[in-house]
């Protein structure tokens, strides 16, 4: 029986023929509305939250069992040992305020206006209740808090899952984590964030992916005229650009091992390149063959963070942009110190030093990758 909208109706068969029909339905489950001392005793309960963020509207569905209003004293208002839907029901304003202080949701230290919407007990044995959260303008970040378990135990879990524009997410509040925040990345505004979030996680990338670094470090020591390490550094990210858009998208997948042992190699080349060639012409062309290689390595950031949909296009061109930024960045800060050391007598010696260590870096961590 389920009953909607403001009123939950009593059920008006008979009483044999409704205990048959829920004999039928439940399979037997003749203890799904207990007695108060079975409901203290529950536990292990789980509850479900499903949210869909509109800005500046949001819409959320609590579902819960109803073994779990063990926390309203006298429910069970014949003490028959048994909660009928009459009696859920006539509790109705007492449910909804006592949920509405534990389901929680905010915008920094706004609150929104929220209207119950639908009131409603399932054939299942739970309580559904479906809400609209107001907030005056969009909000930027949602936090997501469930205290529920201070309502009925310790052991409770709240399986929250936000729908927001397109994108399905998935989290599990309990008494270890009763709060999630999430960005609210929908329309013009949400795009800008993400852009921005993915531009600065492209510059953290470059500058703390160590054997991206030491690659970059081996192209620039040699030294030579500005625009001319500038082309070489862009054509290492045009190249990377294409092969981790590829690995994304799903459309060329490489095994991991494999992409780190060449990542490993493509330093070793270039620090051997420094030692014994030195004027190297063209190398654009063999920093875009490598580029192709790393970007795979690029690739491996992106694809654990399991990317939606919606704005990846964004989330990938921002992610590129951030990691030219970091590159061009170390380019600029160290071309004063190579054109300087290109000026020296000893030129020569600190190139076969730092190509050498380069060397022993890559061949390091390309045994350490391939055993």
């Amino acid at each position: 029986m389920t009953t909607s909208g403001s009123e939950a109706s009593p059920r008006k068969s008979p009483l044999v023929s409704a205990a048959l029909t829920a004999l039928s339905r439940w399979g037997c489950l003749a203890g799904l509305f207990f007695s108060a001392s079975q409901l203290h005793a529950h536990q292990d309960s789980v509850g479900y939250w499903s949210i869909q963020v509109e800005p500046p509207q949001v819409r959320s569905t609590i579902r819960i069992s109803i073994l779990d209003l063990n926390f309203l004293p006298e429910l069970d208002a014949n003490s028959d040992g048994v909660l009928e839907y009459q009696e859920v029901s006539a509790r109705r304003e007492d449910i909804q305020s006592r949920l509405l202080e534990h389901f929680l949701i905010r915008s920094g230290d706004r609150t929104p206006e929220t209207r119950v919407e639908k009131f409603r007990i399932l054939d299942s044995g739970e309580l559904e209740l479906t809400l609209d959260h107001r907030f005056q303008e969009p909000p930027g970040e949602l936090q997501l808090e469930s205290a529920f378990h201070k309502l009925t135990d310790d052991r409770h879990q709240t399986f929250c899952q936000v729908n927001m524009d397109g994108e399905l997410s998935q989290y599990v509040l309990d008494v270890s984590r009763p709060v999630e925040k999430i960005e609210v990345l929908t329309g013009w505004s949400g795009l800008a964030r993400r852009a921005s979030r993915f531009l600065v996680l492209g510059v953290e990338h470059i500058l703390t992916g160590y054997d991206h670094l030491a690659f970059l470090l081996g192209l620039i020591i040699l030294g030579g005229a500005l625009r001319s390490l500038i082309g070489v550094v862009s054509s290492f990210t045009v190249a990377h650009s294409l092969t981790l858009i590829a690995a994304t998208l799903d459309l060329v997948i490489l095994p991991t091992r494999f992409v780190e042992a060449a990542i490993a190699l493509s330093i070793c080349y270039v620090a051997l390149e420094n030692m014994f060639v030195r004027e190297v012409r063209y190398r654009w062309v063999i920093t875009f063959f490598f580029g192709l290689i790393h970007g795979f390595g690029f690739s491996n950031v992106l694809r654990e963070m399991q990317l939606p949909k919606s704005g990846l296009a964004v989330s990938l061109l921002s992610f590129n942009l951030g990691v030219e930024v970091g590159q061009l960045a170390i380019l600029l800060l160290l071309f004063p110190v190579v054109l300087y050391l290109s000026r020296r007598r000893w030129h020569s010696v600190a190139i076969n030093l730092a190509s050498a260590l380069m060397l022993g870096l890559g061949g390091f961590w390309f045994i350490q990758r391939v055993t």
